[in-house]
């Protein structure tokens, strides 16, 4: 299962496959082979609740992925992410920069 499989530099969290399966349409979820049973559903609600109340208060850094980062800074005139930015792209995506 290649959709929840990352960068392969982190494991993906169960309970992260659980709440991407919660918010799938039945027809797309079944088509992608993710189960949700009792155990999946209650991860996921748990899951919602729990980001429901952290989200707010991160920081603009940690609430965004790292590519909406570098877009943002494209459009703001910077021809290469900073130092951060790239970081945290490698971790997301497996490379510094999104045109590399």
């Amino acid at each position: 299962m290649r959709l929840l499989a990352g960068a392969g530099r982190l494991p993906i969290p169960r309970w992260y496959r659980n709440l991407t399966a919660h918010l799938m349409p039945e027809r797309l979820r079944a088509s992608f082979g993710l189960p949700l049973g009792d155990e999946e559903r209650r991860s996921a609600l748990r899951a919602l609740r729990l980001i429901r109340r952290v989200y707010p208060v991160l920081p603009t850094r940690l609430r965004y992925v790292a590519p909406y980062h570098e877009a943002l800074g494209r459009l703001c005139g910077r021809s290469r992410p900073d130092l951060m930015t790239r970081s945290l792209n490698r971790l997301w995506m497996g490379r510094e920069c999104m045109d590399d």
